[in-house]
């Protein structure tokens, strides 16, 4: 999101100052993502992360260790450099979702770092990688221009499964669980 908004707003950002500061905030993010699977190769199939309060609340991994004295991501909300207790990394083999997510956030920065050739290309391989682990489509398209996965983004079998077809309330917000509007 942080990466769309400087690719709309850019001149905005510089008008005020804060390009500079703002793709350091994102350079922060990709580099921590790019450390998270082996960005180098051309295909992977594990992932590390976190157990973060998304991965427990929503998807239920984890123990959120209620009535515990020990510290844990839901009694303790600080800067992650704040934390000075252990936190679990695990291997993730069929997390999609974090990994769209992940796909998605990559490949939007390299649109934001186009002027800094090297780490566009990097980005954009790992994007590439997380795609065919989780697949991302649209973005990829727009930092790449490969109408391959312009065509995959757009299928009709992609807009039935994110229920683009029945309508209701919720069709065509953002939400975590529905990134197609931004598509």
């Amino acid at each position: 999101m942080l990466s769309w908004s400087v690719i709309e707003y850019r001149a905005k950002y510089e008008a005020a100052g804060e390009l500079s500061h703002v793709k350091d905030i994102i350079k922060w993010g990709t580099d921590y993502f790019l450390k998270t699977f082996n960005h180098t190769m051309d295909t992977i199939n594990t992932l590390l992360h976190r157990k973060t309060i998304y991965l427990r609340i929503i998807v239920g991994v984890g123990d959120a260790s209620e009535g515990s004295l020990s510290p844990n991501d839901l009694y303790c909300w600080m800067r992650p450099e704040d934390i000075d207790y252990p936190q679990a990394v695990t291997e993730c083999h069929s997390c999609s979702d974090l990994v769209a997510e992940m796909a998605t956030a990559v490949a939007s920065a390299s649109i934001v770092f186009k002027d800094n050739k090297a780490y566009t290309q990097k980005l954009v391989h790992g994007a590439k990688i997380l795609f065919i682990f989780a697949r991302g489509g649209a973005w990829l398209y727009y930092a790449t221009g490969n109408s391959s996965y312009l065509k995959f983004a757009t299928t009709t079998g992609l807009a039935k499964h994110a229920g683009a077809f029945w309508g209701g309330p919720y069709y065509g917000v953002l939400s975590w669980d529905n990134k197609l509007t931004v598509a």
